[in-house]
């Protein structure tokens, strides 16, 4: 349970915070009580905030009140005063700006929300209110198609205006999206849903999350690929559905270049595979990028994953094992200098 909900406490007492601010500067309300009064507030202003920065919004990514929060906090941060409270709300704008790039391609974004389950049949990649202000940030060039159907516009119009822009880390994820890849896990808390991605280059895996019931206001989605073909509707992307009711939904199968789930896997229309047998399928990971995409499905199980390149056996002589590095680590391979016995590490 909440007090209330993020946005309504960010833009009533960030009201607040500016007024009485106001009130002092113009001369109004100068009163040592006055004066006191809002330190206090500013204070208590800065802590609420850094408890959503620490602990994570309960509303995360929602849809459309998540556009609210980060115009009360982009406001907040323009003009406080105090330190603390504009330290506090430009990491909460950086928490959220990180997040963001992390967990979309190309301001392509699919990912679990909470409020309102009535939006759950939106298919758009565009609807989070969140890809507006990275439109106002960094151009339209990111964008697929015709900025005028994208849904939140009006979300644009405050990070245009007010002075926070994201730092050279977000920078960089934002217009270099193959440069920072591997698995990424985010974590919202007890009765709540993960993100996980997987981040590739050309291609990435979303996690559709789940949902704990109706009462829990989460919108789990399929789990989805996107790669860089420009499709813009979740209905012609590779997904995992989930089994049952909506509200039922448990989507958290993604690891390294992997998704699976117990739900029926949809191939778009229009895909061809190059090669199939049985319940198996293989399909080009894009027309100009060399990889596969392994598809398998039936009855019980459905998954999906990425061969980035050729899925040969490398080229290795004897006195070399053929396995180059295991998550991305390199290994020893010069298997003549092994001991005698090599037993897996224990974890502490």
């Amino acid at each position: 349970m909440v007090r209330d909900t993020e946005n309504h406490i960010l833009m009533t007492e960030g009201t607040r915070a500016l007024r009485n601010r106001w009130l002092i500067k113009s001369g109004i309300d100068t009163s040592p009580r006055h004066v006191r009064r809002t330190s206090k507030h500013a204070k208590a202003l800065a802590g609420f905030i850094d408890d959503l920065e620490t602990c994570g919004l309960y509303e995360f990514n929602s849809q459309p009140y998540g556009g609210y929060t980060m115009a009360a906090v982009l406001v907040i941060h323009a003009f406080a005063e105090e330190p603390e409270l504009a330290a506090a709300s430009r990491r909460l704008l950086d928490r959220l700006s990180y997040q963001y790039a992390i967990s979309s391609m190309g301001l392509r974004r699919i990912v679990p929300f909470r409020r309102h389950l009535k939006r759950a049949d939106r298919t758009g990649v565009y609807d989070d209110p969140f890809t507006a202000a990275m439109v106002s940030w960094y151009g339209d060039s990111l964008l697929t198609g015709d900025i005028a159907k994208q849904p939140n516009l009006h979300h644009a119009i405050l990070p245009a205006a007010m002075p926070y822009r994201p730092g050279p880390l977000v920078d960089k994820l934002m217009l270099e999206p193959g440069s920072t890849q591997g698995l990424i896990r985010i974590g919202r808390g007890k009765g709540s849903s993960p993100e996980i991605h997987h981040r590739g280059d050309g291609y990435h895996i979303s996690a559709g999350g789940v949902s704990w019931g109706k009462g829990s206001g989460i919108v789990a989605k399929p789990t989805v690929l996107i790669r860089d073909d420009g499709v813009t509707d979740l209905t012609g992307m590779l997904r995992i559905v989930g089994v049952g009711e909506l509200t039922t939904w448990n989507n958290t199968g993604v690891h390294q270049d992997f998704a699976v789930g117990n739900g029926s896997l949809v191939i778009p229309d229009g895909w061809q595979p190059a090669a199939e047998s049985g319940n198996w399928r293989l399909f080009p990971l894009g027309t100009d990028r060399p990889g596969w995409i392994v598809t398998y499905s039936d009855s019980d199980v459905s998954l999906f994953a990425v061969v980035p390149e050729s899925a040969e056996n490398p080229d290795a002589p004897q006195g070399t094992w053929v396995i180059k590095d295991v998550d991305g680590e390199p290994i020893d391979r010069d298997y003549q200098a092994w001991p005698r016995l090599q037993l897996p590490e224990q974890e502490e």
